[in-house]
């Protein structure tokens, strides 16, 4: 990827004590003003409420900087959270990497 495109792979759990730090890395990328920001959620094998509100305020900082945002291998307990909440419905989500990557490569 190049390095207007970011990837952002949080690790094990999305939740109370693990989602701030998340915020932070999300806003000072957001700063950096990169073209996309893409969480790789494989490695998240746990994600509550708090997590989801992080990348809820991921997407909106996002949007109102003009970066592409989306996430991409979300596991099985966190794509529940965003099926039960609507939000599968709100996020750009992709299978895995590569997926993304094609979407980029893609003409407008």
């Amino acid at each position: 990827m190049s390095d207007s495109n970011v990837v952002i792979q949080p690790d094990s759990s999305l939740d109370v004590n693990s989602s701030e730090a998340l915020r932070r890395e999300i806003v000072d990328t957001i700063d950096r003003g990169p073209s996309s920001i893409l969480v790789d959620c494989q490695a998240i094998t746990f994600m509550d409420s708090s997590g989801l509100s992080a990348m809820v305020m991921a997407l909106k900082l996002s949007k109102e900087a003009g970066i592409r945002f989306a996430l991409c291998s979300v596991g099985e307990q966190a794509n529940m959270l965003f099926q039960l909440t609507g939000m599968d419905q709100v996020f750009e989500m992709f299978d895995d990497r590569a997926a993304f990557e094609n979407s980029i490569a893609q003409p407008a």
